[in-house]
């Protein structure tokens, strides 16, 4: 079992990712902007990070973020709920899981993912 990056390195490989796929800079996504573009790349920033850990408390992602347990389980469900429907955005959210975990060069696991969802696109 490889052993798990620090949060750090974690928190940089998501917003790095999140901020690639959506165009945004990472500065802007740990800021306090209500931007809407960036807005939604801090939350699903958020989101995949819960989706790695879901071990990790709202207040943990609260915390990383630099941003109260409330935003965070909101950024979240929001996340869920727009993922259900667009599909567009559901691309980019795993286009951001798949990114950060490449960061965090962990490769098994990209290409587990990465199998077992084109299966499910190839069945479906």
């Amino acid at each position: 079992m490889k052993p798990s990056p620090d949060r750090t390195a974690t928190k940089t490989a998501i917003i790095q990712a999140a901020a690639e796929v959506f165009g945004v800079t990472p500065e802007k996504m740990t800021g306090k902007s209500r931007q809407r573009d960036i807005v939604l790349a801090r939350q699903v920033a958020m989101y995949a990070y819960k989706k790695n850990y879901p071990e990790k408390s709202f207040r943990e992602i609260a915390d990383l973020f630099e941003q109260n347990h409330a935003t965070a389980m909101y950024a979240i469900k929001n996340v869920e709920n727009l993922i259900s429907v667009y599909k567009n955005l559901r691309v980019k959210v795993k286009q951001t899981c798949y990114m950060s975990k490449l960061l965090l060069n962990n490769y098994d696991e990209f290409f587990e993912d990465f199998y077992i969802d084109n299966n499910k696109m190839l069945i479906n």
